[in-house]
């Protein structure tokens, strides 16, 4: 990576804030006419290519970020920019973008305005941090949310289960140990993950995990 974040006739790192030198995210530095005006290293690796490939480019097309459904988020005209000029609040923006690698990332970013010497009009940095595995979780959910769905309509006694099932499964969600959960259910350890193994076939999951996030679901 080329580590000099900026080329001729954009913002050279000197003149820049000792804030946004410090941020340890990746930003880039979006200019009036929509072009990236810097850019610093975290973004060159966010994005997996130089500075000097984005610098002088239209922000759209170097982001090109998109939503969860896969609409463009990032766009000629951007709304952001537009708020930005109205000086109206902007609220954090959650999208999804590709590295030159094929990578895709989940990104929110931050904006925020920023007026330099000797330039008319504001430029808006953008911070951008990774939520990657905010989003895996989100969709993790999502997909033990619609098992769970299945599962509901099966039973009226909570997916299926016995009552000492459902016990065991409420002090799993309590992050109870096995070993625990023996001692108060006055149980052996081997019975409690005999136990287990029938909640785990019954809900149609994989993991302690996945059956407690499933029970959590279904209980709400």
């Amino acid at each position: 990576m080329s580590g000099g974040r900026n080329t001729d006739g954009c913002e050279s790192p000197e003149c820049l804030p000792t804030w946004v030198q410090g941020l340890g995210t990746p930003v880039w530095i979006t200019k009036r006419d929509g072009t990236i005006g810097y850019m610093n290293q975290r973004a060159e690796q966010l994005l997996g290519r130089p500075a000097s490939d984005c610098v002088g480019h239209p922000c759209h097309r170097v982001i090109a970020g998109r939503d969860a459904v896969g609409r463009p988020h990032c766009k000629p005209n951007c709304t952001v920019f537009q708020l930005a000029r109205r000086k109206n609040e902007i609220e954090p923006v959650s999208m999804r973008v590709m590295s030159a690698t094929g990578k895709e990332h989940w990104i929110d970013v931050l904006f925020l305005s920023l007026s330099l010497p000797g330039r008319d009009g504001a430029c808006l940095v953008h911070c951008a941090l990774e939520a990657d595995r905010a989003h895996r979780f989100e969709e993790y959910l999502e997909r033990v949310a619609s098992r769970s769905n299945e599962h509901t309509h099966e039973s009226s006694q909570r997916l299926g289960l016995t009552p000492r099932e459902t016990e065991i499964l409420e002090l799993l969600a309590r992050d109870e140990s096995l070993q625990a959960i023996a001692e108060k259910t006055h149980v052996s350890y081997v019975t409690v993950r005999n136990h287990v193994q029938h909640i785990l076939g019954k809900l149609g999951v994989h993991s302690i995990v996945e059956a407690v996030a499933c029970y959590l679901l279904v209980k709400d």
